[in-house]
């Protein structure tokens, strides 16, 4: 009868020490992707804000006329706005939340700063599905063509 309890205690510690040992391992993977997220987003941030800004710069020339208006708020903000109509896009990098929200009249959401497979940090949704910088830019305008 003692082997039956020392097999079911053998049993239950290895599995108690897996356990601990793979939610040890999450928090570590957990630690390594914020350290990741805080040292590339701002880079991210400023590819987005310059290719915002060429898109906007370019599309004026293209026109022969002031289209947009590029405005650098604070570091953290962008704010675009559309000189024929009153619309306007407001752009907010959170460092802290790790996130770019963004809102133009009744649309608004959020990009966040996530880490691939391969360590890289790109911009997406919850959903995981991931934007390049140009896709992202591209989005943001078109909220201020093409409003819902």
């Amino acid at each position: 009868m003692e082997t039956g309890v020392e097999n079911w205690v053998q049993r239950k510690v290895d599995e108690l020490k897996e356990r601990e040992r793979l939610r040890s391992l999450e928090n570590e993977r957990i630690v390594i992707e914020s350290r990741l997220r805080r040292h590339h987003a701002p880079r991210l941030f400023v590819r987005l804000k310059d290719w915002l800004k060429q898109a906007c710069t370019q599309t004026n020339s293209e026109m022969k006329r002031d289209v947009f208006l590029f405005e650098l708020v604070p570091q953290s903000q962008v704010t675009i706005r559309r000189l024929n109509s009153r619309r306007i896009l407001q752009i907010v990098y959170d460092p802290d939340a790790q996130r770019i929200y963004y809102k133009a009249g009744n649309d608004s959401g959020e990009y966040l700063f996530l880490v691939q497979a391969d360590s890289t940090v790109a911009l997406g949704k919850e959903s995981g599905v991931l934007y390049s910088v140009e896709d992202v830019g591209g989005k943001l305008l078109d909220l201020l063509l093409y409003p819902s």
